[in-house]
């Protein structure tokens, strides 16, 4: 059974209710969630704005896109958690 666009769409908006209570918490580096929002469709991911907090220049913002499938041979989409951790581990840094 292939997805639908509908079931893309659901899937981003879920995400956005799911990721609205981290914004403008803090990630490791310092950097802040700015904002959620999907790309033009058929994409099948999630923008995640990134940059410094309140107050602070916004010159280094940056945005992910995060695709929704972690395996494009599977029909499974990536949840909330797991899309707060992919943007968290990007924001960790190297860890030797």
């Amino acid at each position: 059974m292939s997805l639908t666009y509908d079931d893309i769409a659901e899937q981003q908006a879920g995400l956005v209710r799911q990721l609205l209570p981290y914004l403008r918490a803090p990630l490791p580096d310092g950097q802040v969630i700015l904002g959620l929002l999907p790309p033009p469709p058929p994409s099948e991911a999630v923008r995640i704005a990134v940059g410094p907090g309140p107050g602070e220049d916004h010159e280094s913002m940056t945005v992910w896109e995060i695709p929704l499938r972690a395996d494009a041979r599977t029909e499974d989409l990536l949840g909330g958690d797991d899309v707060l951790a992919l943007v968290r581990a990007l924001h960790t840094g190297t860890q030797i």
